[in-house]
Order: C-alpha cells, then sequence, then structure tokens
C-alpha cells in the first residue's frame, strides 16, 4: 500500500480526496487539518481519524511525517478566500507560502513525492486559454502567495506535481464551501444573485479532481511529475456556470441576473480570464475528462 498523508481534510478537494481514497484499497491514508471545532461527516472520513496538524509550525510537521513516514503528501491546506488573504496577509503568507517550504524541504529530506495543489488566478486574465509555459502575473495577495508557493515547490524537489485548478464544484465536508453549494443555498433562501458575464474560468468537480490526484499517488502515474493545468475542458463564464446551476437546482429566472466587473464594486482585483488549458495533463495520464454538463448533472 501507498502511504499517503493529506492535509486540509476538512476542505472541499480534501475531503472528496479523503473519500476517494478510503474506498481505494492500495492507499494508507493519514488526513490531517489545521484545527477548529468542526467534525468532518461520516460520509467523507468513514472510519478514519483526522488529526490535528498546524502546517505552519514546523517542529509539529516534523512529528508527524517523521513519525508517520509517507511515500506521498498532497497538499490542499491553503487559506484561499482572496478577501481574507488581502486582509489577514500574515496569516496567508504563513499558510499558503512559509507553510510550503516547511513541507517542502522535508519531502526532500525523507524522500517523499509532493503533490501540491495551486490556482488558476497566478494568471492576470488578459489572455485566457493559459498553458503551463504562459507566465504567471497574479493581481490579489492571495494569488502572489500561491505563485511563491509554486516556485518554492519547483526549486526545491524533483519528485512533485503542481496541479493548477479552477473554480470546483460539489460536496464539501462543511456543506457550504464550493460554489454550487452556496447558489443553492442562496436561491433557496430568495435571495438575488449576481453573475460576471466577463470572466471565464474552467470548473470541475471535486470529485474529478480528486481522483487525478490519487491517480498521481500511486501507480504507473506516479512518474508524471512537474507543473500542469488540471481544470474541466469547457470554458464558461461565471454568469453561464450560474445559470446552468440555477436550472439544474429549479432557482427561478427572476433570482439571478448578470453583470460586468466594471459594473460592480470588487473587494480584491479580480482577473477576468483565467481559462486552462489541461491537454498536457489528460493526455499523459490518458484521463478521460468529462464534460461540465455531466459533472453537473452527477452533483447532489
Amino acid at each position: 500500500m501507498t502511504k499517503v498523508l493529506l492535509t486540509g481534510a476538512s476542505g472541499l478537494l480534501g475531503g472528496n480526496i479523503l473519500k476517494h481514497a478510503l474506498a481505494n484499497k492500495t492507499l494508507d491514508i493519514l488526513p490531517t487539518r489545521l484545527g477548529g471545532d468542526f467534525s468532518v461527516p461520516e460520509a467523507f472520513r468513514g472510519d478514519k481519524e483526522i488529526l490535528p496538524l498546524d502546517i505552519r509550525s514546523q517542529t509539529w510537521l516534523w512529528n508527524i511525517i517523521s513519525q508517520w513516514k509517507p511515500e506521498v503528501i498532497i497538499h490542499t491546506a491553503a487559506l484561499s478566500e482572496p478577501g481574507a488573504c488581502e486582509w489577514q496577509r500574515e496569516t496567508a503568507e504563513a499558510i499558503n507560502t512559509r507553510a510550503v517550504k516547511f513541507i517542502a524541504d522535508l519531502c526532500e529530506h525523507f524522500g517523499i513525492r509532493l503533490i501540491f495543489i495551486s490556482t488558476d488566478l497566478v494568471f492576470d486574465g488578459t489572455k485566457g486559454d493559459y498553458l503551463e509555459t504562459d507566465p504567471p502575473n497574479p493581481l490579489n495577495f492571495y494569488a502572489e502567495t500561491k505563485c511563491r508557493a509554486e516556485e518554492i515547490v519547483a526549486s526545491s524537489l524533483h519528485d512533485y506535481v503542481i496541479l493548477r485548478t479552477s473554480l470546483l464544484l460539489g460536496a464539501s465536508p462543511q456543506s457550504l464551501r464550493s460554489l454550487d453549494e452556496r447558489l443553492k443555498a442562496d436561491g433557496e433562501a430568495g435571495k438575488t444573485m449576481t453573475f460576471f458575464t466577463d470572466e471565464y474560468r474552467n470548473p470541475i468537480a471535486a470529485s474529478v479532481l480528486a481522483d487525478i490526484t490519487l491517480k498521481l499517488a500511486s501507480g504507473n502515474n506516479r512518474s508524471v511529475t512537474g507543473l500542469f493545468h488540471a481544470a474541466g475542458k469547457d470554458k464558461v463564464s461565471r454568469f453561464e456556470l450560474g445559470e446552468k446551476l440555477c436550472q439544474k437546482y429549479g432557482i427561478s429566472r427572476q433570482f439571478y441576473k448578470g453583470a460586468r466587473q466594471d459594473e460592480v464594486t470588487l473587494s480584491v482585483p479580480r482577473p477576468k480570464d483565467t481559462s486552462l488549458i489541461s491537454d498536457a495533463l489528460l493526455t499523459v495520464m490518458n484521463f478521460p475528462m468529462p464534460s461540465l454538463d455531466e459533472m453537473i448533472t452527477a452533483l447532489p
């Protein structure tokens, strides 16, 4: 069995990775989380205990990694809300960048494979259809921290995978972490929602990205290394995505509208088109990416 240490097990992607890993008899997973009072539902964790792990503590990381000796670390934990990162810069830097340096150093020391989850927001959105060879140009502090973390991983390790991804859909352990969960809740509450007509992304179901991530942790794909884009194959505007989700959940057209970014006051700068081309990863893994409509149909 491949021993995998997972950070961020209470998050949207981390929770889905944990759920998928429990069904994979070739993996022995140790799930961890930063802390807090929230209890991860049994539907995601099974009978697994989720250990507390403050990734900001080099000593704490050393103790768990040196004792458990994982072969792979999947690092999903992050402060990922751009607004929170903008106003809590020290915390964002500690969690999103310095902790990655600690983890990368330990991976190098113990010979551990690292799979690091990054974001399409490292791009400024002026071009769209970004390839892995396109230079990043982050517009907000969250994206800056992730960009620096990417550089740390790539410069420190040989056995690593960086996955830049996009908007995640699907069920989360905390119920309101994904876009569709929040949209459904707002729709049920009768709130009017605004979706940008000029912001483009490549949404992907968290369960699909979890499958990709775990396939990179064991088996034939253990030899895959480097930086890759891992997002859905369908490029849509926020409005197009919002409309598809509203139709799925039976939310009336009167409860949502479209707007351009320049018609709304933004709390932090937002790139307009961070669409990603993920052909390189899908080809090397021979992975059949489902369409956006297929992923939406499969949502709870």
